[in-house]
This record gives C-alpha cells, sequence and structure tokens, in this order.
C-alpha cells in the first residue's frame, strides 16, 4: 500500500510537471515579436555570429491650431475705435488689444502631420457681421486682414455669412506634414458711418484635416 501512494503521487508530479512545461512553451509562443530575441552561435574559427533586433517608431497623426494667445479658451478680442472726426473718412483704422503687430494682429500657428489642411473662417453674427446688439450692423467686408508676413499661410476672407476657406502650404514634396507659423494683421476700412454704439462679433476659424 505504501508503495502503490509513493507510485501515485510520483505519476501525479509528472503529470502536473508534464503541464507546467506545456503552459511555458505556450505562453512563449504568444509573447509578441519586441520581447523575443535571435541568438546564433559559431563553434569554428573564424568565429561569427549574429542576432538581428527590430525597432520601431509610432508616430500619431494630430492637427495643432492657434490664432492670437496661446492657451484653450483664451480668446483675443481687437478693438477698434476711429476718432470722430474721422468716421467714414475711409482712412483705415488699426487696431487695439490682439497679442501681436502693436495690438492690431494676431498670431498663428497651424501643425499637422495627415495632408493637407484647410482653414474655414465663421462668425456668429447671423449673416450680418459686426452688430450692435439691436437693429445695427457693420459688415465684415470693412475689414481687411494683411497675411503678407507667411505667402504660405494665407488667411480666409472674411465675409458676413463665412464658409471662406485657405491653406496652408504643405512641407514641401510628398511630404503630409504641415507646420506654417505667421501674424495675420487686422484693419478696419472706416468706409461708412454706422450709427454711434458698440458693434461685436467673433470669428471662428477651424482648421481640418483628412
Amino acid at each position: 500500500m505504501r508503495w502503490r501512494a509513493c507510485s501515485n503521487a510520483v505519476l501525479a508530479m509528472k503529470i502536473d510537471m508534464k503541464q507546467i512545461v506545456t503552459a511555458i512553451l505556450a505562453g512563449m509562443c504568444c509573447l509578441p515579436l519586441g520581447v523575443q530575441a535571435e541568438s546564433n552561435s559559431d563553434n569554428s574559427a573564424p568565429y561569427s555570429a549574429d542576432a538581428r533586433l527590430n525597432l520601431r517608431i509610432v508616430i500619431p497623426q494630430f492637427l495643432q491650431f492657434q490664432v492670437g494667445s496661446a492657451g484653450t479658451g483664451t480668446i483675443d478680442t481687437i478693438t477698434f475705435s476711429p476718432a470722430a472726426g474721422n468716421v467714414g473718412d475711409s482712412s483705415p483704422v488699426s487696431g487695439t488689444g490682439g497679442n501681436a503687430a502693436s495690438g492690431s494682429g494676431a498670431s498663428v500657428r497651424v501643425r499637422g502631420n495627415g495632408g493637407q489642411i484647410t482653414i474655414t473662417e465663421d462668425n456668429n453674427g447671423s449673416g450680418s457681421g459686426f452688430s450692435d446688439g439691436g437693429t445695427e450692423s457693420i459688415s465684415l467686408s470693412e475689414i481687411t486682414v494683411d497675411d503678407s508676413a507667411n505667402a504660405s499661410l494665407p488667411t480666409p476672407t472674411l465675409s458676413d455669412i463665412g464658409g471662406n476657406t485657405s491653406q496652408p502650404a504643405l512641407n514641401g514634396g510628398a511630404s503630409q506634414v504641415t507646420n506654417q507659423t505667421s501674424t495675420w494683421v487686422y484693419s478696419y476700412d472706416n468706409t461708412t458711418t454706422p450709427e454711434a454704439g458698440t458693434y461685436d462679433v467673433q470669428i471662428t476659424y477651424t482648421a481640418s484635416m483628412p
């Protein structure tokens, strides 16, 4: 009886060890390539052995866009205030409050690595441009934007109804990468004589990429 018990115990140990070895081998077969290694040996002169290793870089696709001061939720306000004696005389009026060009401009940066980027302009003026909060309005055609600081980052022409587009240049060749910076400078053309008041509009520029 004692011999049979020992025999059974040894048999059980053999079965368990076989299961353990099988599990280990199965696990090794499932290891990703990144953790497997290669080794070779040479037992005769002249000796030479090589071993290969794969390296991989994974770059995520991204799109970054900035108009004005940097920071999520930061919205600059450029204000145009013609002197009383110059209202409507067609003399351009520079702005204040912007983060560039002595307050009349906005820093612009667009970066992406997924193909041609398109910038679309829109606004909250319900088709009328600037509004005094009542019945009076000033068309966005009264605003000129100078984008000559970088011809590779043109601005879409502002319009009352929105929807105009522009496309920054790709980095060249077959590249799908865009990395452009510029300063867009805004001025008020001052060709009309509106009623006295404060007129506001918010421009939304949207950058999109395939």
